[in-house]
């Protein structure tokens, strides 16, 4: 249940996969774009219950979910610890939640209990408007979600396994692509896992960097 009162469910993954000669592995359907460490965590794998702010502000709150095709090419000669990915797609569209009907509801049960006429709304919105924020022109509600990545993206990423103590995976990505303003966005990243064992107990470690 959200906190408009509704139900919603939705799928997180759901694609298929063709081993090509040479490699190269084709992946196509709904999945986790492969940008940085903490995107594609499923929420029950999540380290912690919410993701870093940085990867909310750039990928949205419940990261890239992308909509289309990747292909992964494992280089020649590395033993599979070099892998370069590539893909295009779009972006989920989220149905649960934060609807624009359901913000704007919200905004003017607000007006309304802090007693303000509609007059006063009117002038409201209308400085809501010269500063980016508030009610649309087509009678929605601005949001910085639409900042965020949506039909029709590239992505891609380097990823490569090192073999050192302590070190198990790192990796370069990047995304482009069209927003709902229908301005173009574009995010890039570098990321480093580890796992190692101090006192003989388990210990993991990560940093991500975005751009």
């Amino acid at each position: 249940r959200d906190r408009f009162d509704g139900w919603d469910s939705e799928w997180e993954e759901g694609y298929a996969a063709l081993d090509l000669p040479g490699g190269v592995v084709l992946r196509g359907g709904q999945f986790f774009a492969p940008f940085g460490q903490e995107n594609g965590y499923h929420l029950h794998d999540r380290p912690f219950v919410e993701p870093p702010i940085s990867m909310i502000r750039l990928l949205g709150e419940e990261g890239l979910v992308v909509q289309g095709a990747e292909l992964a090419w494992a280089l020649p000669g590395t033993d599979e610890k070099w892998i370069v990915r590539f893909g295009y797609g779009q972006s989920r569209e989220h149905t649960h939640g934060a609807t624009r009907e359901g913000r704007r509801e919200a905004y003017e049960e607000a007006v309304e209990h802090a007693g303000e006429d509609h007059e006063e709304g009117e002038v409201e919105e209308e400085e809501h408007e010269e500063h980016g924020h508030g009610f649309a022109g087509d009678g929605g509600v601005y949001d910085a979600e639409e900042a965020y990545l949506g039909d029709g993206f590239f992505f891609g990423r380097l990823e490569h396994k090192p073999g050192i103590a302590g070190i198990d995976r790192a990796g370069l990505s990047f995304a482009a692509g069209k927003n709902g303003f229908g301005r173009t966005t574009w995010t890039a990243g570098a990321d480093v896992h580890g796992e190692d064992e101090l006192g003989g107990r388990p210990i993991w470690w990560q940093g991500e960097v975005f751009y």
